[in-house]
């Protein structure tokens, strides 16, 4: 491996407790030295970071990169590419249908395709039940050992409340985390839009709060009976933070993540009929927003992911109510991570955690050091570099925003790109 020297980095991460520029020294992967050089030290390479900023490698909790066409395979390495050039080291990809996610075969053969040393990896979670039908249970153990991260129904929540209870009790007895879409089965819709003001002036069915709140409250009520660990995952409502703020404060062992969306786009952002805003879970009213933002700054709400859930830029062009929901978000979920940052008006570390310490956490994996002899895992960004993301390149809600932050370097497992 290449012997590098970067100069002029900030590092952000709370083993340097300094903001001063610094010099990192690499060699064999590991870093060997921050600003005094190594005796006999011999740099292949020499790197001017030019106050660039330097950071663990990212964690994207929740992705769904599978699309069903003939072109699947392809679009999800592109994906992968796309989420490297991102500073995104793992993403959690959830169960789905197609591929089924309930046989270990196949939880092994994407874990192993698609978890390359050095390059951005795909870390599937697992179905809860066979074929995400909500009626038997998984072989969670075997797919655990196939290297499920954890077990999840997606989009099809267990309408038996038996066979959930079960699931938890058998999840519990393994140690392992259930991940929960917290949507209630009967009061699902087939458009996701909240239900208020604008699917009135829409003319469409919305998705009440409740939808989402009593499912937590069902969850939790069998969490407290099993044991379980529970990550609920994109909440939309600001009942669900009182919910899970008031279950962290009882000692259930929960965790929640919020998408990013969320935090920037309300249901107001479809009042035009926007496609690009059809999102799952469906973008609600500015209280709701108020609240998740709260539950960032007070720890209420542990992660922040990308909810990137792949679909083709030509569904997008459909009638409002005949388009997926989903949107591209690999590419902007750094940039958003530090516009977030200036809203809160907080330091950026603060944010950072939520898309790498604490999703690490979750992942039972140790985050990324900055240590001698460390293995360098670590992201170098330009925080004021600027890029606009085009509408027909990226079928998203941000497109054509300017966003700031730009991936200049990447080093995964010690192996170190230039991008």
């Amino acid at each position: 491996m290449e012997r590098i020297i970067i100069n002029n980095a900030r590092i952000l991460h709370s083993d340097i407790q300094n903001k001063k520029m610094q010099t990192c020294y690499l060699a064999e992967g590991k870093f060997i030295a921050f600003d005094q050089a190594p005796s006999d030290f011999t740099a292949d390479k020499v790197i001017d970071a030019k106050g660039a900023w330097m950071m663990p490698s990212l964690v994207d909790l929740s992705v769904n990169l599978f699309r069903k066409a003939q072109n699947d395979l392809l679009y999800l390495t592109n994906s992968l590419k796309i989420a490297q050039k991102s500073g995104i080291k793992f993403l959690c990809q959830w169960p789905t249908k197609s591929p089924a996610f309930d046989n270990p075969t196949t939880v092994s053969a994407i874990k192993q395709h698609y978890s390359t040393s050095g390059n951005s990896q795909l870390l599937p979670i697992a179905s809860l039940t066979n074929d995400l039908a909500g009626q038997h249970i998984a072989n969670m153990a075997l797919l655990k050992k196939a290297g499920a991260l954890g077990f999840s129904q997606g989009d099809y929540p267990i309408a038996d409340t038996r066979v959930l209870m079960n699931a938890f009790a058998y999840a519990a007895s393994f140690d392992l985390t259930v991940f929960i879409r917290p949507i209630d089965p009967w009061l699902n819709q087939a458009v996701s839009i909240h239900q208020g003001v604008i699917s009135e002036m829409l003319g469409i069915d919305g998705i009440a709060r409740e939808a989402e709140t009593l499912e937590i409250q069902r969850c939790l009520t069998l969490a407290k009976k099993t044991g379980v660990k529970l990550h609920f995952s994109g909440i939309s409502c600001a009942q669900s933070v009182a919910l899970i703020r008031e279950a962290k404060n009882q000692g259930l062992p929960i965790t929640a993540d919020v998408a990013i969306t969320h935090l920037f786009l309300t249901e107001m952002d479809l009042a035009n009929f926007e496609p690009a805003c059809h999102l799952i879970p469906p973008l609600r009213h500015l209280d709701d927003q108020q609240a998740l933002l709260a539950g960032i700054q007070d720890g209420t709400i542990d992660i922040i992911a990308s909810h990137n859930r792949s679909c083709s830029l030509n569904g997008k062009r459909n009638p409002f109510s005949l388009t997926p929901a989903g949107y591209h978000g690999l590419v902007t979920f750094l940039p958003l991570l530090l516009m977030l940052s200036e809203k809160l008006d907080c330091e950026f570390m603060s944010i950072l955690k939520c898309a790498s310490a604490n999703a690490y956490a979750l992942l039972g994996t140790d985050a990324p050091q900055f240590k001698v002899n460390a293995v360098a895992d670590f992201v170098l960004f330009n925080p004021k570099k600027s890029t606009e993301h085009s509408a027909s390149t990226y079928q998203s809600p941000f497109a054509n925003w300017h966003l700031s932050g730009v991936v200049e370097h990447i080093c995964f497992d010690g192996c170190f790109l230039t991008l």
